[in-house]
């Protein structure tokens, strides 16, 4: 019984890696002359190998190759795969790659997205971020706003991390876009990322105790933003009819007892927490000397943890992990 397999233009490029087999084992010893060459090189190459698997049994495979060069196994997406004699012998999830193709596919996956946390897009590269001694993105940041946004009252607005510093250069009118779905009469607090250069803090403007702290983790003071904030507030009470306190009576405080932070970046981590603790309970400020939920000592711990969160969509209790 005779099998034959005609495989026509098999791709011997993608086995080896783009090299041709004539390459990878070279022999100089009998040269043809430069005219023989060229004669070969104008002629298609038939190749005929024969295999006896017994006396009964006789494989053979013919092979023409013709130096056109060969389509790669893998195609890019949106290209239309040939149909090669052999594809069926591949699993359709095997992708054979050149050394070439390396640096295509390590860029490819960092383009991936690998959750959507309430709307907000993350890639493999935004999570990357929460790995230890990396500072915190605005992706990542945002997300972890938003699911605390869907986890708490209807009275509590967390702004994204661009309004601060749309805020600084266009003033309420810049931002105002941002709020016009927001019921600001029912508005207990407002917490704002503030990104100073390369460091992140948190605003917190306690509408119902008539108090804007300003939370930063390496203690940090913030006039300037304290000024702006308060124009803010009056600006934005007065656009939406809303009978303001007297701007006066608002306190601007930074709070002390804080936990803080001991290196160079974990202030979006320690920023996301002050969010989360800030935004539970009855809308009164946190007594953080006598109830501090967290510290430096467990930012590793954190950042896993805002991971998990981030990646399941629900804030975690931190004493079940």
């Amino acid at each position: 019984m005779s099998t034959c397999f005609n495989l026509c233009s098999f791709p011997f490029s993608s086995l080896w890696g783009g090299v041709p087999p004539s390459l990878l084992y070279p022999s100089h010893d009998h040269d043809p002359p430069d005219d023989t060459k060229k004669k070969q090189r104008e002629k298609p190459l038939h190749l005929t190998l024969d295999y006896s698997c017994s006396e009964s049994e006789k494989t053979q495979v013919s092979i023409k190759h013709d130096h056109s060069p060969s389509p790669h196994w893998a195609k890019p997406k949106g290209e239309k795969k040939r149909g090669h004699p052999i594809s069926r012998l591949i699993p359709s999830d095997v992708i054979v790659l050149s050394d070439s193709d390396e640096s295509e596919k390590n860029t490819s996956m960092s383009h991936e997205t690998v959750v959507m946390c309430y709307g907000i897009k993350l890639l493999e590269s935004d999570l990357l971020t929460l790995q230890p001694g990396n500072w915190l993105n605005d992706q990542v940041i945002n997300s972890y706003m938003k699911l605390i946004l869907a986890y708490n009252r209807r009275d509590i607005y967390i702004t994204n991390t661009f309004f601060y510093t749309k805020l600084k250069r266009s003033g309420f009118q810049g931002v105002s876009k941002w709020l016009k779905n927001v019921n600001i009469s029912r508005l207990s607090k407002i917490l704002i990322p503030v990104h100073t250069g390369n460091h992140w803090s948190l605003a917190h403007i306690s509408i119902k105790e008539l108090k804007i702290e300003y939370y930063d983790s390496l203690g940090h003071r913030n006039n300037s933003c304290m000024k702006t904030l308060k124009l803010f507030l009056m600006k934005m009470l007065h656009h939406f009819k809303i009978k303001p306190a007297t701007l006066s009576r608002y306190q601007s405080s930074y709070p002390k007892n804080i936990p803080r932070q001991t290196n160079g970046s974990d202030c979006g981590v320690f920023v996301c927490q002050y969010a989360r603790w800030l935004s539970f309970g009855d809308g009164q400020t946190i007594k953080w000397s006598s109830n501090c939920p967290f510290s430096s000592k467990e930012m590793i711990r954190l950042r896993h943890h805002m991971t998990q969160e981030i990646k399941r969509q629900e804030l975690i209790p931190l004493a079940n992990n």
